[in-house]
């Protein structure tokens, strides 16, 4: 049985449900609602998907010290001690960069992901239906490498160096680059087509 599977029906099993923020209340004083990011200045869609980010995290901290994730949570462990150590020499991977692999490209059993384990846990956790389908965007990506191709506006035009195909993008980081440029990144899709 996958790991996913035998977390959901652990959780299934536990006497209270998980309580995970649900982006109008704060759950916790350190995770910000999606209001708070945009207040904060982030785009609208990159305010959704850095709360989703936010509620995986909260998820992993809950559920890495279950049995059915200790697998997980041993390779976590062992790759920020070594990726992203608290001790020179410091690491030029960011936070962000680290936690998304884990989160979303990490199979700790072969099959399963972080992200994985939560969808399959929707049912017990409770994400509204717009989280689950960003969670699932997020779950989908994948890192890739693209060639910056110019401006459009305020946007980024970046193309896909194996596909070739070219995708006008919102940097998160603010940073807006020059043509030429290669870029190592995680490309997720609006979250509605018309946006």
């Amino acid at each position: 049985m996958s790991a996913r599977k035998k977390l959901h029906m652990k959780l299934t099993k536990m006497a209270a449900p998980l309580k995970l923020p649900t982006g109008h209340q704060r759950g916790r004083d350190d995770m910000p609602s999606i209001e708070g990011f945009i207040k904060d200045g982030l785009d609208p869609v990159h305010a959704v998907y850095a709360f989703v980010q936010n509620i995986t995290s909260f998820f992993g901290e809950v559920v890495s010290a279950l049995p059915e994730m200790e697998q997980f949570a041993k390779i976590v462990a062992k790759a920020e001690d070594e990726y992203m150590p608290s001790r020179p020499p410091m690491s030029p991977l960011t936070h962000s960069f680290f936690t998304t692999w884990a989160f979303y490209d990490l199979r700790f059993d072969g099959t399963d992901t972080l992200a994985s384990c939560l969808i399959e846990a929707n049912d017990v956790v409770g994400m509204n239906p717009d989280q689950l389908d960003a969670l699932k965007k997020l779950a989908a990506s994948r890192m890739g490498i693209y060639q910056h191709v110019g401006l459009d506006g305020t946007h980024i035009r970046l193309r896909e160096l194996i596909t070739d195909a070219e995708f006008i993008c919102h940097s998160g980081s603010g940073y807006r680059g020059r043509s030429g440029e290669l870029w190592y990144v995680r490309l997720l899709p609006p979250l509605l087509p018309d946006l």
